[in-house]
């Protein structure tokens, strides 16, 4: 069983918070997240996002986006997430 709910308030006019949770359930054991994320637009064509995450592991979201022409846009991602002792990192372009 699972359950999932998100609600995403406009903040000002360029900034957006969105939170999120989910919460699953197989064979009586039970894991879930919480997720609050902000998203700033900065002009028409980009706008940047943070996302912090807890649960099972803790994560943080740095990601851009810009239009690049009629044709192209381009994303940067860069996360980062905590295991137990262990600390992850990747970048995607």
């Amino acid at each position: 069983m699972s359950i999932s709910q998100s609600i995403e308030a406009p903040l000002t006019k360029d900034t957006t918070a969105v939170l999120s949770g989910s919460l699953q359930n197989v064979n009586g054991i039970g894991t879930g997240s919480v997720n609050c994320m902000l998203r700033r637009t900065f002009s028409p064509k980009s706008f940047g996002e943070f996302e912090l995450g807890v649960g099972d592991n803790t994560s943080i979201r740095l990601k851009g986006y810009h239009n690049l022409g009629k044709k192209m846009a381009g994303n940067l991602s860069l996360n980062l997430a905590f295991r137990q002792s262990m600390l992850s990192a990747g970048v995607q372009a």
